[in-house]
């Protein structure tokens, strides 16, 4: 007579290599899952195909954002509003905003080369400058057609983050042709191309050098201040124990003083004014 043992083991043995079932041997195996069909297969493609829709929707969505934030109006923080309406100062930026007077010409629309040449560009200048900005606008729309008509989803998410990398124009502007074309350019665009102190706050490094309202804020660490977005990331994460130089405009007069690093303790707001050194 076989031993029992013997007999469980070789009809386990038996049923896993004909792969029918799985059996108790000190303990239960598992069962192996049945293999995919062929519909299955398709219908998780379909599901990867529309998260992969739906993430390339929100990085249009991500990219359309930073094309809209082209003015340096308030880039990166909404004042609070106090009681009594004041714009209260922002603890992370150290600094308070407020919308300047002028609004924006025409939205995003470049400026022309006649106003390009009436804010001080030479006319090839403006051309070139005009030229780049329709290149970089050309090079999106391509990108973005490419991503659209691909049906390859890994090439679809790098052209669409090619596109996102591009930079907004007036970053290329400020990169490629210095900061004396781009206060031009601001200029003649209708933005704002100045830092203006709406006020101090009492006891605050900026009260400490005099500083007073309506100076308009030129420079930081040899940094040309063209927005309420260059003086936070100028004053973000500088350290208290250093001392910088700042460049302060008053009455068409320009002064230096120098301040400590961290919070100057102003409230300030974006202001337009002819180009100048």
């Amino acid at each position: 007579m076989a031993d029992t043992s013997t007999l469980l083991w070789s009809g386990a043995a038996g049923a896993l290599a004909a792969g029918v079932v799985s059996v108790a041997l000190n303990g239960s195996l598992p069962v192996s899952p049945p293999p995919q069909t062929d519909t299955q297969t398709v219908e998780l493609l379909a599901r990867l195909d529309a998260q992969d829709a739906r993430l390339a929707a929100l990085s249009d969505q991500l990219v359309e954002l930073r094309a809209a934030d082209a003015s340096d109006e308030a880039e990166f923080f909404v004042a609070d509003e106090s009681p009594s309406g004041e714009t209260a100062a922002d603890e992370t930026a150290n600094v308070a905003a407020t919308q300047p007077a002028e609004s924006r010409r025409r939205g995003d629309s470049p400026p022309t080369v006649p106003e390009l040449v009436a804010a001080g560009f030479a006319p090839d200048r403006a051309e070139a400058m005009l030229s780049r900005l329709d290149e970089l606008a050309l090079e999106r729309l391509r990108l973005q057609h490419a991503a659209n008509v691909t049906e390859d989803s890994a090439e679809r998410r790098r052209l669409r983050n090619e596109r996102a990398q591009l930079g907004r124009e007036t970053t290329v502007i400020r990169e490629e042709f210095g900061d004396a074309d781009y206060d031009r350019f601001l200029y003649a665009s209708g933005k704002s191309n100045r830092v203006k102190v709406r006020n101090v706050l009492r006891g605050s490094a900026a009260a400490g050098v005099d500083m007073q309202a309506g100076d308009l804020l030129v420079s930081l660490d040899g940094e040309r201040l063209f927005g309420i977005r260059d003086l936070i990331s100028r004053t973000r994460n500088s350290p208290a124990t250093e001392s910088f130089p700042l460049v302060i405009e008053r009455d068409g007069q320009r002064f230096e003083t120098f301040v400590p690093g961290g919070p100057l303790g102003v409230r300030v707001e974006s202001a337009r004014a002819e180009p100048g050194d």
